[in-house]
């Protein structure tokens, strides 16, 4: 996390101190925008807590909501700085493992069958970014067409209190009976992970005080499953399991999202 945030400093000292000593007129002579913005995605992963028999099936949109605020520190380049909040869930599947998915208790072991409920993945995150205005194409910070790219920090929320499991076992006679499990007594955890990101748009502007920008964003959470080889080579434990298929979940969340925003000129 340290490293995260001096490369924070570094990169927004960088973005304003490499920018030569010209006039900086900026839009209609505003170098400011001050707005709001939304990045959505399809999913076919469930939204919200407690969906009971939940299906992957079933498509839904992933929604990152934030505020934001840009300054134009050349006539091409600007510096942001973003903060938001998302919620989500997560369909709980072994399908793929091929060694299964198990665990023990005190006296038997068990094998997982299904998810009954889904758990609740709250985010809240800040970001620092830059922006590059195409001169070519007439763009005059803080509108026109650019490319951005940026770092953000996540702090996640994993509640997992509503999550109900079901675990396979047999008899000695071959019948296959069902137990309930609520997965590690409710847990309600925190983790933070880092992504980097990019993307391409272009703000337009409404009138002389508003901006409408929009455009395709890329990011890539910073998580670690390596932990995971056991899928294609063994069984893995449930906790194991339901850790993984978060991380990939949250993962897939930030891979590929239509953005749009709202901004004030000033």
């Amino acid at each position: 996390m340290k490293n995260v945030i001096l490369f924070f400093v570094f990169f927004s000292c960088s973005l304003v101190q490499g920018q030569n000593k010209e006039k900086v007129s900026g839009f209609l002579g505003k170098r400011i925008a001050i707005g709001v913005g939304a990045d959505v995605s399809l999913s076919f992963q469930p939204q919200k807590q407690g969906m009971a028999n939940a299906s992957p099936e079933k498509p839904t949109f992933n929604r990152i909501f934030y505020a934001q605020l840009e300054y134009a520190v050349s006539n091409y380049a600007c510096i942001g700085f973003r903060g938001g909040t998302s919620t989500t869930s997560l369909y709980l599947d072994d399908y793929g493992y091929s060694g299964g998915v198990n665990w023990k208790t005190k006296f038997m072991e068990y094998e997982f069958a299904y998810a009954k409920s889904t758990p609740k993945l709250t985010d809240r995150f800040f970001a620092v970014y830059g922006k590059w205005f195409f001169k070519s194409r007439g763009a005059l910070a803080p509108v026109g067409h650019y490319f951005s790219g940026g770092l953000a920090v996540h702090n996640y929320q994993l509640d997992y209190s509503n999550v109900i499991i079901y675990g396979a076992w047999y008899r000695s006679s071959g019948e296959r009976e069902l137990t309930e499990f609520k997965y590690k007594n409710g847990v309600i955890t925190t983790a933070i992970f880092p992504e980097i990101f990019i993307s391409l748009g272009k703000s337009i502007p409404i009138g002389n005080r508003l901006c409408l920008d929009y455009g395709l964003k890329s990011g890539l959470l910073l998580v670690k499953t390596a932990s995971i080889e056991a899928k294609n080579s063994g069984n893995i434990n449930l906790e194991k399991f339901v850790m993984y298929e978060t991380k990939q979940r949250l993962r897939g969340m930030y891979f590929l999202n239509y953005s749009i925003k709202l901004s004030g000129l000033f």
